[in-house]
């Protein structure tokens, strides 16, 4: 009776991990993809100055479908052009702005 009941046990843990959900671990700590985005800024001439880094979100963490991401956001302080600044960044270490509201905020 313990047999076929540790045997049912092993098969449902084993059946369970089959239809388990991917986990997307991060390839960079929340302190690299901060430093990422903040080149990009660079790279791209978009003056975080007047902003305040207000948020670091890394999304698709449980979705198997889709690239997980950080997205880094930047909010206006007194004197910004623009209310917000979002640069993704992938796994791989590319950047780009989820929006054009930096565009204001450009500078050559």
């Amino acid at each position: 009776m313990k047999n076929s009941i540790f045997s049912f046990m092993a098969m449902a843990v084993l059946a369970a991990g089959t239809f388990a959900k991917t986990i997307n671990v991060p390839t960079q700590s929340l302190e690299q993809a901060v430093a990422m985005a903040k080149r990009y800024a660079d790279a791209e001439k978009i003056d975080v100055s007047r902003y305040f880094l207000a948020a670091a979100e890394y999304r698709n963490l449980h979705n198997e479908y889709e690239t997980p991401y950080w997205r880094i956001e930047w909010r206006m302080l007194a004197g910004a052009n623009t209310g917000q600044i979002v640069v993704v960044v992938n796994p791989d270490g590319t950047a780009y702005m989820e929006s054009n509201a930096a565009n204001d905020c450009r500078h050559d």
